[in-house]
């Protein structure tokens, strides 16, 4: 029961930051920004997400890094997914080069984030 209380906070507080980060970047373009440069910092804003989530989470695990930061990153593709057919109702290749990308950036961060724990 703790480890989905865990996983759903985690879920939420996800889900928060990117619809707050969403909301911001699409006011940043709405008055003063063109839609390349909008693009790349929602995707730096992800990455960065990505990297602060799994971190924590990689402080927290007693278990490899690596799994801790597969099992956070496969949940935040899995609700990302689920929004992107729900509203875009598109998919495509390019898409999962972009996915992978994220989970590849969670589990380095959850690697590092359990290799900075003390011993």
């Amino acid at each position: 029961m703790n480890y989905i209380k865990h996983y759903g906070k985690l879920s939420l507080k996800f889900l928060i930051s990117l619809f707050l980060g969403s909301f911001i970047i699409s006011l940043m373009y709405y008055f003063f920004m063109s839609s390349k440069t909008v693009k790349i910092l929602s995707f730096i804003y992800l990455i960065v997400i990505f990297f602060i989530f799994n971190f924590q989470e990689g402080r927290q695990t007693k278990a490899k890094g690596y799994l801790s930061g597969l099992k956070t990153s496969s949940l935040f593709i899995f609700l990302m997914l689920i929004f992107n057919l729900i509203i875009f109702k598109n998919f495509s290749w390019l898409k999962i080069i972009y996915y992978l990308i994220l989970v590849m950036v969670g589990v380095f961060s959850a690697m590092l984030g359990i290799n900075t724990l003390k011993k």
